[in-house]
């Protein structure tokens, strides 16, 4: 079961968001559309408690974090997410070059 309400697992909430770089979820029309952002305005609950999850479309990714209980700092800010997205691109800049 993906997340809703905060119920599920990080691999549940990765899989469903890897639809969309699937191209099982969304249209390509409909991607194209949102690769950009539509607003200009800051995202003032983003990740609340350190919950996050992530879609890089260039590179047919996604990934996420969730944690069983609230960080201090919300999404980017969040110290063992910023660690984990780090080794992520780290990991994959070598196995990819």
């Amino acid at each position: 079961m993906a997340s809703n309400m905060g119920i599920g697992t990080a691999r549940d909430l990765a899989k469903v968001h890897s639809l969309i770089v699937e191209g099982k979820l969304f249209s390509e029309r409909f991607l194209r559309q949102i690769h950009y952002p539509q607003l200009d305005e800051m995202d003032i609950i983003n990740g609340y408690g350190g919950q996050n999850v992530r879609v890089v479309l260039d590179s047919k990714l996604a990934y996420a974090y969730v944690c069983n209980g609230l960080k201090a700092a919300d999404a980017d800010n969040v110290r063992p997410f910023a660690n984990l997205q780090a080794c992520l691109y780290e990991c994959l800049k070598k196995n990819c070059s």
